[in-house]
């Protein structure tokens, strides 16, 4: 049942980044730049040979809108190779949508990869129970990133940091609220309904995520 509810909130996910990027792209012509280093037309995650297409992200036409299906692969390619929860890929959709709210103009078909990545990092440091290490995060996505260094992810992470003034939702009925939102707008796509899990616990704090494998340090 958890490879259900993961791939189901990949979906959600999925579907709520196109949403939110469909929203922010149609009312905010003419908006200010986002930030250098989340730019992938400064910043690139990936190189001409890398082993996916860039094509999606990396449009001249900054009104294009990539499918649900690269959405998809994206939220799914940053879950496998993280190894993460329902509970942290939740979160990291909480950072994302924090950092819009914050800064409209920080979500461009160009920023969405660097600002889910800087995000799903954040989600893991904090729901994480061992250290997890930035060379460790480069070494996992290092062969379809293949620009992707060190230096990089911390200029993404701190500039995440930043957006969102080192603030993160705290109170658990936000939390189940994303919950409830990302498996209903993955049922509305897939025609599939999947209860949502409950992810806060009577006192009101987020469950904790299920032990996941302790990562090596770097």
């Amino acid at each position: 049942m958890t490879g259900s509810l993961q791939s189901h909130v990949i979906l959600g996910i999925a579907c709520a980044l196109r949403i939110l990027l469909s929203k922010y792209m149609a009312s905010s012509p003419g908006s200010p730049r986002p930030p250098p280093c989340l730019d992938e037309r400064r910043s690139p995650l990936c190189s001409l040979f890398a082993p996916v297409s860039s094509f999606d992200w990396m449009c001249l036409n900054e009104r294009h809108m990539p499918p649900v299906i690269a959405f998809r692969q994206l939220v799914s390619f940053l879950a496998v190779r993280l190894r993460m929860s329902v509970e942290e890929l939740i979160v990291a959709f909480v950072i994302v949508e924090s950092c819009v709210r914050a800064n409209r103009a920080i979500i461009t078909t160009h920023t969405v990869r660097p600002l889910l990545l800087a995000s799903c990092v954040l989600s893991r440091k904090l729901l994480c129970d061992h250290m997890l290490t930035l060379g460790w995060v480069r070494a996992q996505l290092s062969d379809v990133f293949t620009l992707l260094d060190v230096d990089l992810l911390e200029v993404l992470e701190l500039q995440v940091l930043l957006v969102i003034k080192w603030r993160f939702p705290m109170r658990g009925e936000t939390y189940q609220n994303y919950t409830d939102a990302l498996f209903d707008a993955a049922a509305d796509h897939c025609g599939r309904y999947i209860p949502a899990p409950l992810l806060i616990q009577s006192d009101g704090f987020p469950r904790e995520p299920e032990p996941s494998e302790p990562q090596p340090q770097a």
